[in-house]
């Protein structure tokens, strides 16, 4: 089981006040950061402990929040071989040789699912 807690600023448009990371050292960066650190990591992972409950207890003095829906995590991986042949055929002729194995394949590891696509180039 994993959490986390994403902060972020919202600008208020070109003709609004200041942008928060403008500058660095802005007072309300180091306010926010200062309740963003005080989450403990039971917190982000007690399923009995509402989204909402959280918030509420970092939060609740600000004069706005918004919580956005959150989408359900799901394992999976969208590349595929075409993917792949499409990206590798963008490469010089001279650049596709050099990736080459011994075979005469180029080889493409996925970062994210760890599988790994022959492309015969």
């Amino acid at each position: 089981m994993a959490g986390g807690l994403l902060v972020q600023h919202l600008a208020e448009g070109e003709e609004g006040r200041e942008r928060l990371h403008v500058r660095l050292d802005h007072p309300e960066w180091g306010h926010v950061a200062s309740l963003a650190v005080s989450v403990r990591h039971d917190e982000l992972v007690d399923p009995a402990l509402g989204l909402e409950s959280l918030v509420w207890r970092l939060f609740h003095d600000e004069p706005e929040v918004r919580v956005e829906a959150g989408r359900p995590v799901a394992r999976g991986c969208r590349c595929s071989i075409a993917h792949y042949r499409e990206v590798v055929a963008r490469f010089p002729e001279g650049e596709r040789a050099a990736m080459r194995n011994d075979a005469g394949a180029i080889v493409v590891d996925c970062a994210f699912c760890s599988k790994q696509f022959e492309i015969l180039a």
